[in-house]
């Protein structure tokens, strides 16, 4: 998973190719390397790839969620079919990732 400062410079070039691209002219200040940008607009960029990053993490934690209720649907449909103990160790694993992604937000 990418570093907040990398979303962060991903993001200005990208918004500085954009503009170009569509004919808008942004402020010459910030039309520089993001390590030489204006400090207010670096910590503009910084707070927009905090954003991106916890909705990418949210999103893996929703996947994880998904797959465990899956898993538990399973259990319910197939309970002489599938050996239980083997599915609740997936699950068990989901949840531990779970974890481990809500870890990795940044909290303000």
């Amino acid at each position: 998973m990418k570093k907040i400062n990398e979303i962060a410079k991903e993001l200005h070039y990208e918004y500085e190719r954009q503009a170009t691209y569509h004919k808008w002219n942004t402020q010459k200040e910030c039309r520089v390397d993001f390590d030489d940008l204006p400090e207010q607009n670096k910590k503009v960029m910084l707070a927009i790839a905090t954003l991106v990053h916890n909705r990418e993490i949210d999103a893996r934690i929703h996947e994880n969620e998904w797959e465990i209720k899956l898993l538990a649907s399973i259990i319910i449909k197939f309970t002489n079919q599938v050996n239980i103990s083997k599915v609740q160790v997936l699950i068990d694993a989901k949840k531990k990732r779970i974890a481990e992604l809500q870890k990795k937000k940044v909290r303000k």
